[in-house]
């Protein structure tokens, strides 16, 4: 009777299957809202939320050292420099102090002091007291390249030491065992005991004839077998034999003296060091070669005036002369000069001649400095 209910309600098996699935799927949204601190209860009174658990708090004096961090990323770099040099030279006085220096420290800051430096530090204490020392007794090390030696020291008096700790000035000199031995006398400093190499007498003229001229044979020559390198193109080896060696020069001048000749035949250029035979610079422009035509018409055009200026004085000259020997002695009197007003045609005559003169002048000053004027803007645009 109550399937027969529950089916004309439209309730079935399914429908609570899926009334099921809703449900759980609600939880699950509920709780995830819960745990992002979402409230998914609209309306109502808001509870006070709960006191979190004590692993959720977080440690003690970390938001205030949070907010130093950010406090000295705004303090400069200079300051920070300055107090970490400060930081430094405490170290180093506080170093000195230690090792029993007095680190820059007056007495009285030193009596100031919460602690006292001369004394020592608590040496560590490990527990080996137990163990027998005899055990550990330090051995002196066989070493057949440091032995006990005897050495006289600087008041005359014979000891016995290893020979690592014996000074280098205070080291007995060797035995001359063998013939060829030879012992080279050092002056030693007495500071360090850096030794200094002083040869003796024997040892320089030893040096001196080796280096000496004659000992050198004289058909040495430069080989090129006994250095490391590439020569170039033009290189030539010659031979190791003199006789050999003066034929190959003697061929090589005869070639230089065909190849002067045919150059001087063909009418070749030469070409200085550094260039190449063939290369040829960049083509001069119309510009340039105007400009050094008129250059050369300039200088033609100068030495025909300088011509003309020589040829009127030396006119001028000789008819000063003619004149002068036409008159005869300086003691007669010179005529006396007609007034220009009494002649007016030769007065005429005379302002043309001066005035043609003045402007053949003129039109050569015009022509040289037009040419001038030329030149100097064809350079300027260049």
């Amino acid at each position: 009777m109550s399937t027969k209910k529950d089916t004309s309600l439209g309730v079935s098996s399914r429908t609570q299957l899926d009334l099921r699935g809703l449900l759980a799927q609600k939880q699950e949204e509920v709780a995830r809202n819960k745990a992002a601190g979402q409230n998914s209860i609209k309306g109502g009174v808001k509870r006070p939320d709960k006191k979190p658990p004590k692993w959720m708090a977080p440690n003690p004096g970390v938001k205030s050292r949070a907010a130093r961090d950010i406090e000295l990323e705004d303090i400069p770099k200079a300051t920070l420099d300055q107090a970490m040099a400060k930081a430094n030279e405490k170290s180093k006085r506080l170093y000195n102090t230690l090792k029993g220096k007095d680190g820059g420290l007056s007495e009285a800051q030193l009596e100031n002091m919460l602690f006292d430096p001369s004394q020592k530090a608590i040496s560590y204490d490990s527990d080996s007291d137990d163990v027998d020392e005899s055990l550990t007794v330090p051995v002196r090390p066989q070493d057949e390249d440091d032995p006990v030696m005897e050495y006289e020291d600087e008041y005359g008096r014979t000891r016995t030491a290893r020979r690592s700790e014996i000074p280098s000035d205070l080291l007995p000199k060797p035995e001359e065992e063998r013939e060829d031995f030879e012992y080279v006398s050092t002056m030693l400093n007495p500071v360090n005991h850096y030794p200094t190499y002083q040869p003796t007498e024997e040892r320089w003229e030893q040096l001196a004839a080796q280096a000496a001229e004659d000992n050198k044979p004289l058909n040495t020559h430069f080989d090129s077998t006994r250095e490391v390198r590439a020569v170039g193109a033009a290189f030539y080896k010659f031979s190791e034999n003199e006789e050999a060696r003066e034929q190959e020069q003697e061929r090589l001048k005869e070639l230089r003296q065909e190849t002067s000749k045919t150059r001087e035949l063909l009418k070749a250029p030469d070409i200085p060091a550094g260039a190449v035979e063939g290369m040829q610079g960049a083509p001069e422009s119309t510009k340039s070669r105007a400009a050094e035509k008129r250059k050369r018409l300039l200088e033609e055009r100068n030495k025909q005036l300088e011509a003309r200026r020589k040829k009127r004085k030396a006119g001028e000259d000789t008819a000063f002369a003619q004149e002068t020997s036409i008159a005869g002695p300086s003691n007669v009197p010179p005529p006396t000069p007609t007034p220009l007003h009494s002649n007016p045609f030769a007065v005429v005559e005379a302002q043309k001649s001066t005035q043609a003169v003045k402007q053949e002048a003129d039109a050569a000053d015009d022509f040289l400095a037009k040419l001038e004027q030329d030149v100097l803007l064809t350079q300027r645009a260049q």
